[in-house]
């Protein structure tokens, strides 16, 4: 599919943010925290840096719902909304990398229980990463319940896979949204009304609270493509621009540093990170370097976020017993952890990922005859 060009800037917040998450948890295993170390105005920056997991999460969760509420709302519109199409793409594009991540987590946990039984990540000892437990989370039916996304739900995330747990809600999301669409623009039909309803309410009831309460920062992607659709010219806007994008960020800080909940929290970082979407779609990335760069971190994005934590589990247990100070050294070490997983992520997707216009291709030539 042709890559939209007032997309870059997002395919860049994506591929940073898979990148962040990455950063996080290789600091996590390999570094001792932050209270621990001899502290300077390097170190203190680069703990700060490599401590917004979460929040990337969050943003991953505001630009997944821009792409797919735009995706549901265009088909519906131009008449080529079907729930088998939309099934096949979003089953596909999650499968392609996840049953293969589900058979390397299996891979990389067994190999390092065998060769690195000490290490406290295979003894689920990780005070700092509780979720990181191999104690009742390797079982057959802990792998379907991840591949079927209910972990979280009715089961543990898989292995040391411990990231697992937001694929779920990305799931389930993509299930409520068409039914919640379809039932406002089909409330005339009143038999398709109470058949959307019952499957809204029953995963409602399904998911539990968390998933739930993170829905609303899922559905602020809408926000951006809606006002795309009813601002058509915006250039009068384009000057608050700056104005987000600084809103964004001390958003974005406030919540990494855990104060002012009340004020600056995940839902007013939804929204901020919504308004950010709808200011930089409107506006090109201007040097080809900065593209190719956007596109390399943007399309390993999803392989990166699903197989980087048991193979940095692996490669840490391999390399230290224990967690280390930081060091001029150990940052070096730090790095060349975090880049390796990064190219290894990259083959990774060659191998799957990139294949994933081809499978959808194939199944809907199977599944949708008429499909073009």
């Amino acid at each position: 599919m042709k890559h939209q060009s007032n997309y870059y800037w997002l395919d860049l917040i994506r591929g940073i943010s898979a990148l962040l998450v990455l950063l996080s948890h290789v600091r996590a295993l390999f570094f001792l925290d932050y209270s621990s170390t001899s502290q300077n105005v390097f170190i203190q920056f680069f703990y700060f840096i490599t401590g917004f997991g979460h929040i990337a999460v969050i943003i991953f969760f505001v630009l997944s719902g821009f792409f797919i509420i735009g995706s549901i709302d265009k088909a519906y519109i131009n008449n080529k909304w079907s729930f088998r199409r939309y099934g096949i793409d979003r089953i596909v594009r999650l499968w392609v990398v996840l049953i293969p991540s589900l058979l390397f987590t299996v891979l990389c946990d067994n190999f390092g229980e065998l060769y690195f039984p000490e290490s406290l990540a295979y003894k689920g000892e990780l005070e700092y990463l509780p979720a990181v437990n191999l104690n009742n989370n390797q079982s057959f039916a802990v792998f379907f319940g991840n591949m079927f996304f209910i972990q979280k739900i009715l089961v543990p995330t898989f292995g040391t896979n411990s990231p697992l747990w937001s694929l779920a809600y990305e799931f389930w999301y993509y299930c409520l949204f068409p039914l919640m669409y379809l039932l406002i623009f089909n409330w005339r039909k009143s038999i398709n009304v109470l058949i959307y309803l019952v499957f809204i309410l029953s995963i409602f009831f399904l998911i539990g609270t968390d998933i739930r309460n993170n829905y609303l920062i899922w559905l602020m992607g809408g926000i951006p493509y809606f006002l795309s659709k009813v601002i058509k010219n915006n250039k009068a806007l384009s000057y608050l621009t700056p104005v987000i994008i600084g809103m964004f960020f001390v958003n974005m800080s406030v919540v990494r540093i855990n104060k002012l909940n009340f004020l600056f929290n995940d839902y007013t970082l939804g929204f901020v990170t919504s308004l950010c979407i709808f200011s930089l779609i409107n506006y090109t990335m201007p040097l080809n370097i900065l593209k190719r760069i956007t596109l390399f971190l943007s399309n390993i994005s999803y392989t990166l976020y699903l197989i980087h934590m048991p193979l940095a589990v692996l490669i840490t247990s391999a390399l230290i017993k224990e967690r280390l100070p930081f060091t001029k050294d150990n940052f070096i070490i730090f790095i060349l952890i975090s880049t390796s997983i990064v190219l290894f992520s990259y083959v990774f997707w060659l191998c799957f990922e990139k294949q994933t216009p081809f499978i959808k291709n194939l199944i809907k030539s199977k599944m949708l005859p008429q499909a073009k």
